[in-house]
């Protein structure tokens, strides 16, 4: 084994380990993104009912 292949797995595990955080960042961007969109839905619809009352 020379310094080269050992630089490279290195090198590959870093970068799964960041495509791994950037799914999970996305992943929860998106939730988080559709959560808040419930709760403004959520927050409208009780508007509405306090306007029409």
């Amino acid at each position: 084994l020379n310094n080269n292949f050992i630089v490279e797995k290195n090198w590959l595990r870093i970068i799964r380990l960041s495509t791994d955080f950037g799914f999970f960042f996305l992943f929860v961007c998106f939730f988080g993104l559709r959560y808040n969109k419930g709760n403004d839905v959520v927050r409208l619809r009780n508007n509405k009912e306090r306007w029409i009352n």
